[in-house]
Formats: C-alpha cells, sequence, structure tokens
C-alpha cells in the first residue's frame, strides 16, 4: 500500500470480502497489511467469521441483538415463546417449527436460505432435521 494510503473501515471490509465471498467477513485489528488475499491487499490480522455477513444482514433488518447459533441432529425445543419478536435465518441444515395453540396447527419444515420470523409472545415448537441446523438469529 502506499504510505499515504488508509485502511477500510470495518464496513467497507465487510461490503468489499463479503461481496466476493458472502459467506466471509473481516475485521480490522492492529498491524500493517502485507500480504494479498484473493486479489485485496490483505487488511491486518484479518480473521474471517464465515457468519458474519449474514449476521449484518439480519442487524440491517433492525434486531439489535443478532448471533449465530447452531444444533445438533435432531434436537427438540418444547413449547416456549420469547418476550420479543424474533428471526432466524437458515444457513445450514434445516428445522420445522409449529404453533401449537393455533386454531388449526401445522408443521412446517424450512431449509437453507429461508427467513422465519416469531412473533413476540406466540408459543412454537421446533425440531431440528438430521444433519442438525445453523441459523442466524434476531432478537
Amino acid at each position: 500500500m502506499p504510505p499515504n494510503a488508509r485502511f477500510p473501515t470495518p464496513n467497507q471490509q465487510i461490503e468489499m470480502v463479503g461481496k466476493k465471498y458472502a459467506e466471509a467477513v473481516c475485521r480490522l485489528n492492529t498491524g500493517l497489511a502485507k500480504k494479498q488475499f484473493h486479489g485485496f491487499t490483505e487488511l491486518p490480522y484479518l480473521t474471517l467469521n464465515p457468519w458474519a455477513v449474514k449476521e449484518a444482514e439480519v442487524k440491517s433488518w433492525g434486531f439489535p441483538h443478532v448471533f449465530t447459533w447452531t444444533d445438533g441432529p435432531n434436537a427438540h425445543y418444547p413449547p416456549h415463546s420469547h418476550r420479543g419478536l424474533t428471526t432466524h435465518l437458515i444457513l445450514r441444515g434445516s428445522l420445522t417449527i409449529t404453533y401449537p395453540k393455533d386454531e388449526q396447527p401445522e408443521k412446517v419444515a424450512y431449509g437453507v436460505g429461508d427467513r422465519i420470523d416469531v412473533d413476540a409472545g406466540r408459543v412454537h415448537e421446533v425440531w431440528i432435521g438430521d444433519e442438525g441446523c445453523t441459523y442466524v438469529i434476531g432478537e
């Protein structure tokens, strides 16, 4: 890099890496850029979080608390509810959800790329698929 060049901001880093790799993002720590990373100058101590771009996407939907969660195969969450609206963006695997207090409850299966929103206070029950499930949760 030229001596007067500035490092991209963290948001610019996310945009640069996210455009090329939809499942990657970089975080700026400290140090000097010295290597090349797939056509981009490597940023100081480049670290990759494979789900960070998806977490940023969920955060952009207005959810202040966002994290990635993984359940093992065939996990089960008995009927429960949450105090606020929650969203789930499936990254790997699948899950099936039902709303047992609905007039005519039905089980609906969701897979990679699907978004499931659960309203505040709405009782739901969840079954994780045979391969487990990784998803971004927004609260």
